[in-house]
């Protein structure tokens, strides 16, 4: 028997040995330095353009990354789904030590989480929204929601003495908040709220964290006095004893099971059954309720404190975002390493393979995907800008900016998990067999990336908000009464607007100036298709607006946001100072904009706004910049492309050798040269 197993050993050894001298037989040709050299723009410049003050930051968190031998990304080891969430939890606490944030500096810069989003999810999107849920859903909403006497929970939070998840989500009811169905009574003669699960469907279920780790929740529940509700409200409740995480009596929780993606995320579900809380713990910045029960708010209109309560979890939103456009720099990364090295075919009369990033039809299925990139992140950036400069006002019940942040964060929130989801399905393909092995990290990203699509408000949902705005603003345009609203600056009356003419050049103003009427024309069509919607179901509101979806929401909610992405995308391009790198963004600009329009072509045939020698002019004109960009994309992209090390990619490795080290990590990689140790039964 120990002669088998010796021979076996040496047999292994003999496999590695001979994988390891093919390795090294055939040298790569590595193409990553001579488009790195073709490549004219200043990366710095661009890299500041992207990450403003928060470069060293970044360079810092990833460094400690780096240097730690037990922060590794999960696909780099063969990891079950427990092991993954023992990795995802030692993480965030050695991250949560090494941030070691007071409480001054978590309030001085509201942008701080989403910077942390970005870094940590170049790492693991696991890590990032388990950390996420803690820092982001669960304190923000204890700073945003409560008051000084809620000050001891954000400290043991900030101090990692309690890990805390967000328990809005119940099994029955997602997008539809004002429809949950925990409830959280008053006693009068105790002073204390009764948590209840009234039956299955209001069980809180998918909460991040709930499973096994946190000992603390934000609870969202329907408050009720003397058998009265007065809608939902945020508590603060714990879970588990924090001395040796037992639940505590009142309370079930259980694992909601596997998933398709994020299984280093322990989701769970809890159920409530008489759970008393001090009256202390509802979070009352926007209500309260006195030891006699009198309930009182200083925002009568019980919509709009509702609105108020929602609005202030819109960090969570920003930072999903973020870490979705992540993703897409990530696979942008791999995507456009691997086809600058990747050799396929070429001319007849050459002896030398042709690089695949060489090819229009790669060139086409990249760089489009590259300039989207960059005008959602610019964009993204101009909304946190928006959201940090505007947190006084957000929180006065008389500001008339509300409703537009929530309109844009909305769609913003939505168009970006679309395009980010329908991008790496893009470029998957593009690395080929090598793009699917789970070492390329396509398979994480596409996987962890998908629900992005759903949780901080599902896209389908979120769209419909940022429509019924658009259609308020118009009504008000088409009676011809001013709008407070920056970003429908250009909405026009209907008449008005069928009277303007094309632009005869596509300069990036032009451009811009085509992406408005478009916005405007679906704007004029959606109001247009509910008003007979409305005649059609006799005045019933609700049936006409359900009828209008399917063909107007997510068309007209996109036209709007590409408007507000293309003045941002141009704004920031214009403020470079180096000559030769605003020409390439003003051409990667041109890109998106033209892709932008090319994509919804018919809307323009409708009214025979853009001819077709336009349109046809539209379409050469993305080919040929795609063949001009096709030199500066490595510069581009690896001017804000994440350490190598972070990247845990063969495919994105920055000498090049792409085949050489995807085959270190097949060659040592746990099982490679094992026999099965059912082999006897297959054999039989």
């Amino acid at each position: 028997m120990e002669t088998g197993q010796g021979s076996n050993r040496l047999t292994v050894l003999r496999n590695q040995m001979k994988a390891s001298k093919l390795m090294f037989e055939a040298p790569p040709r590595n193409n990553l330095d001579v488009m790195r050299n073709k490549s004219t723009i200043n990366q710095n410049m661009l890299r500041d353009a992207l990450f403003g003050g928060y470069v060293s930051l970044r360079e810092r968190l990833f460094k400690f990354i780096i240097n730690d031998p037990e922060l590794r990304h999960w696909t780099l080891s063969d990891s079950n789904r427990k092991e993954q969430r023992y990795q995802t939890s030692m993480a965030i606490k050695k991250i949560i030590r090494e941030l070691n944030l007071s409480l001054d500096d978590y309030k001085k810069d509201p942008a701080f989480p989403i910077v942390l989003t970005d870094v940590l999810t170049a790492f693991d999107q696991g890590v990032s929204v388990k950390l996420g849920v803690h820092l982001i859903l669960y304190l923000k909403t204890l700073t945003n929601m409560g008051s000084a006497r809620h000050q001891l929970f954000v400290q043991s939070a900030l101090n990692f003495e309690d890990l805390g998840c967000f328990a809005l989500t119940e099994l029955g009811h997602g997008s539809n908040v004002r429809g949950i169905q925990t409830t959280a009574t008053y006693d009068r003669k105790s002073r204390e709220f009764i948590i209840n699960t009234p039956n299955d469907e209001a069980m809180k279920f998918w909460i991040g964290g709930a499973a096994q780790t946190a000992n603390m929740a934000a609870v969202w529940a329907q408050l009720y006095i003397d058998n009265k509700c007065y809608g939902v409200h945020a508590f603060v409740v714990p879970l588990r004893n924090k001395r040796d995480c037992t639940v505590l009596p009142g309370i079930t929780i259980g694992d909601c099971g596997p998933k398709a993606g994020l299984n280093g995320i322990d989701n769970g579900f809890i159920i409530f059954r008489d759970f008393r809380i001090p009256r202390e713990n509802l979070l009352n910045k926007f209500s309260s309720v006195s030891e006699d029960g009198e309930f009182s708010s200083e925002i009568k209109n019980p919509d709009k404190r509702f609105g108020m309560s929602l609005l202030s979890l819109s960090t969570g939103r920003l930072a999903v975002s973020q870490g979705t456009l992540t993703g897409l720099r990530t696979g942008l990364t791999i995507g456009l390493r691997y086809a600058a090295v990747r050799r396929q075919f070429g001319p007849p009369d050459s002896k030398e393979e042709q690089v695949i990033l060489d090819y229009p039809l790669t060139q086409y299925r990249i760089l489009p995907l590259l300039a989207k990139y960059f005008a959602l992140a610019f964009a993204q950036n101009s909304i946190v800008d928006l959201w940090v400069e505007n947190q006084d006002l957000i929180y006065d019940k008389k500001s008339q900016l509300l409703p537009e942040i929530h309109a844009l964060l909305s769609i913003h929130k939505a168009q970006v998990a679309w395009v980010v989801v329908g991008g790496l399905v893009e470029l998957r393909p593009v690395c080929g067999g090598l793009g699917y092995s789970t070492f390329s990290r396509f398979g994480s990203l596409i996987a962890d990336g998908d629900v992005n699509q759903t949780y901080e408000g599902d896209n389908a949902v979120l769209v419909q908000q940022t429509a019924k705005y658009l259609l308020d603003k118009y009504r008000l345009v088409s009676q011809k009464t001013p709008i407070d609203s920056e970003t429908l600056s250009y909405l026009l009356p209907e008449a008005d607007l069928l009277a303007l003419k094309a632009p005869d050049d596509l300069s990036p103003r032009a451009l811009i100036k085509i992406l408005e009427f478009r916005s405007n024309l679906l704007i004029i069509l959606m109001n247009r298709e509910l008003a007979n919607a409305v005649a059609k179901h006799q005045g019933n509101l609700y049936d006409a607006w359900q009828a209008v979806q399917p063909y107007f929401s997510r068309e007209t909610a996109t036209a709007y946001h590409n408007v507000y992405v293309a003045n941002q995308f141009l704004r920031t391009v214009e403020a470079f100072s180096d000559r030769q790198t605003k020409i390439v963004l003003t051409k990667l600009f041109e890109l998106w904009a033209l892709t932008s329009i090319r994509e919804d072509l018919g809307v323009f045939a409708e009214v025979g706004y853009l001819s077709g020698r336009t349109i046809e002019a539209i379409r050469t004109r993305i080919v040929s910049l795609c063949g001009e960009l096709k030199d500066e994309a490595i510069g581009i992209i690896e001017a804000v492309a994440d350490p190598e090390e972070i990247l845990s990619s063969p495919l994105a490795t920055e000498n090049g050798d792409i085949y050489g080290k995807f085959l270190q990590m097949v060659r040592t990689f746990p099982g490679t040269f094992e026999r099965p140790a059912w082999w006897r039964e297959l054999r039989s």
